[in-house]
């Protein structure tokens, strides 16, 4: 093999042990992975789901995070648990995987509004994609979530 040849063989297996992509049935928005769940499960079962593939319940940090789920989630027209929760503080609202306080919302008019008896957000088509504090044993379809680079595990979910 020439010695150019070599070189740019070299530097392309380089660049390719450094791209990273999301696992098959998987969307990428920056640095994060989504997987947009075909099952429908109450909150705390679509959670253990998302654990059990070493992933999380999808939780929108920024705007453009939130913005993306919901640009996403109306091509499909459903609603979708995410991974927020006042389960342990009534009012509370934190992300489910840390217990951080929720850094952005984007709560519908008038809600939080279910107190003890809804303790789970939804983001609602309907609303136009604008969460609801919603009963979690409420069977709905879900949103994992997980950094961009992390592997392990099957690639799709339900």
């Amino acid at each position: 093999m020439p010695p150019k040849t070599f070189v740019l063989f070299l530097l392309l297996v380089t660049c390719m042990e450094h791209i990273q992509a999301c696992r098959d049935g998987w969307v990428q928005h920056q640095d994060k992975c989504y997987m947009f769940s075909m099952l429908a499960e109450p909150w705390p079962a679509a959670s253990s789901i998302c654990q059990a593939y070493h992933t999380y319940l999808a939780e929108p940090k920024t705007m453009s995070e939130m913005n993306f789920i919901s640009g996403f989630a109306e091509h499909l027209g459903k609603d979708y648990w995410l991974g927020i929760s006042d389960i342990i503080n009534e009012n509370h609202w934190v992300y489910s995987s840390n217990m951080d306080d929720i850094s952005i919302n984007n709560w519908g008019k008038n809600e939080p509004n279910g107190h003890t008896g809804e303790n789970c957000v939804l983001a609602v088509a309907g609303l136009h994609y604008k969460w609801e504090d919603y009963p979690c044993d409420t069977v709905k379809p879900f949103v994992c979530e997980m950094p961009l680079g992390s592997d392990s595990g099957e690639s799709v979910i339900g």
